[in-house]
């Protein structure tokens, strides 16, 4: 008979739980908790754990209650960073704004130096937030991207262009490098001689149409992959805030400043309006289940509002059972599985409105100057401030706020409404 096996030490515990930590939420939460089975004070056990349940986004009051005992028993670096996150996902922006300048007190992270920039533009403190963002680190993405990084070649952080030429990177995400497109534009005001702007594949041919319409757009050029080769400055897209010193008051307030040629789709005969959908955003994404709408849900405001021509602008597979309701629900689905974001532009300007999660098709519609609704979860991102209605990145959207992660009736209840009233614009 096989004698029962002794279980794990702490010390493997915790190795087992860092390895883990940022890739596995449920792993980390399950380690985390069998550390404190074992030690119920054990600072870093409750820091970790605290992480987990923020991100899993379920238990965000036992998350920050966690947080706290970690603090008790070990005030250090993590601790400080988790109650910081913690309460930012309350909505405690100045207590998370607190914490996490402690744990930069304690070391400089750079992780925690952009945690704190992000809660600080989220609090209104635009400037400093962005004078902390600017010392984020570099993050790879899930699906291989990374920020080109052309050797040898300085930071721009001001100097005079006069007859330079400036890289401009794009950085993060599809939405990210849309939001921060729009500086592009204020770029172009400098006596630059040129651009060489490398961005995500999916946004190429969406920014070089696009710069056909900006004042001094022949002087920039869309490449594939970062050189050196004559160049004398490179500056990141999310760098291009604290340049120009952005808040609400200097926000670049060109809209749009992305641009695409009409589909040729004919407009329907009884001129219904015309709305696209997004429920959800990419699953490798470890948080997308806290942003995504599962679709059966909006099956209810479609199907109230039958005289709407709706569309899905969804990007990636759909699977059986969301082919399944589209077919059931009538929605057209223009995009394909391998998208060009100059192709769904070209779709989004027939359309009305575009109702969507926290996605970079909100980013796109706003950018292009189209009507957005944003369903907003309840956490919220830096960017959209907290319980908003509106955005200064995008004068068009329109924010429809959940009050407790991952309800969403109440949501689609005043979403309803509020497309009762859009169809009965006489504009439309």
């Amino acid at each position: 008979m096989n004698e029962p096996s002794a279980p794990a030490s702490v010390k493997d515990l915790c190795d087992a739980a860092m390895t883990s930590y940022g890739r596995d939420d449920a792993t980390t939460a399950r380690l985390a908790r069998a550390i404190l089975r074992q030690e119920p004070d054990h600072g870093l056990a409750l820091a970790l754990l605290a992480m987990a349940l923020v991100r899993g986004g379920r238990e965000r009051a036992a998350a920050l209650d966690y947080a706290r005992r970690a603090l008790q028993a070990a005030p250090n670096l993590l601790s400080h960073c988790a109650m910081g996150i913690a309460c930012r996902d309350l909505g405690l922006l100045a207590e998370a704004s607190g914490h996490l300048r402690n744990a930069v007190k304690l070391a400089p992270d750079k992780e925690v130096l952009r945690q704190l920039g992000m809660t600080l533009v989220q609090a209104g403190a635009w400037q400093e937030g962005w004078s902390y963002y600017e010392r984020r680190p570099t993050t790879a993405y899930p699906n291989g991207y990374q920020k080109p990084d052309p050797p040898g070649v300085p930071e721009w952080h001001g100097e005079d262009l006069t007859e330079k030429t400036l890289a401009v990177l794009g950085e993060n995400a599809h939405g990210d490098q849309i939001q921060f497109l729009r500086f592009v534009a204020r770029l172009l005001e400098l006596p630059v001689r040129h651009l060489l702007i490398c961005v995500r594949p999916a946004l190429v041919r969406l920014m070089e149409h696009s710069l056909k319409n900006y004042p001094g757009g022949e002087r920039a050029t869309l490449v594939r992959g970062a050189t050196a080769q004559g160049v004398h400055f490179r500056v990141s897209t999310e760098s291009l805030p604290h340049r120009f010193n952005a808040d609400e008051a200097t926000l670049p307030g060109r809209i749009p400043y992305l641009f695409a040629p009409p589909s040729g789709a004919e407009r329907p005969a009884d001129r219904a309006v015309r709305v696209g959908l997004v429920w959800r955003g990419e699953r490798r994404v470890v948080t997308d289940a806290v942003r995504s709408i599962s679709l059966d849900k909006l099956g209810a405001l479609v199907h109230a509002h039958r005289a709407v021509h709706w569309a899905s602008l969804q990007h990636d597979d759909y699977d059986a059972a969301e082919r399944e309701m589209l077919a059931q629900f009538g929605l057209a689905t223009p995009l394909r599985k391998e998208f060009d974001f100059l192709d769904t532009a070209s779709i989004i300007n027939d359309l009305d409105l575009v109702i969507s999660v926290d996605t970079a098709m909100a980013h796109l519609a706003g950018a292009m100057g189209k009507p957005v609704w944003l369903l907003n979860r309840a956490s919220s991102e830096w960017r959209w401030g907290w319980k908003r209605t509106g955005s200064p990145w995008y004068p068009t959207m329109r924010i429809f706020n959940q009050e407790t992660l991952f309800e969403w009736r109440p949501v689609l209840e005043e979403v309803d409404a509020a497309l009762v009233q859009f169809c009965q614009q006489p504009t439309l």
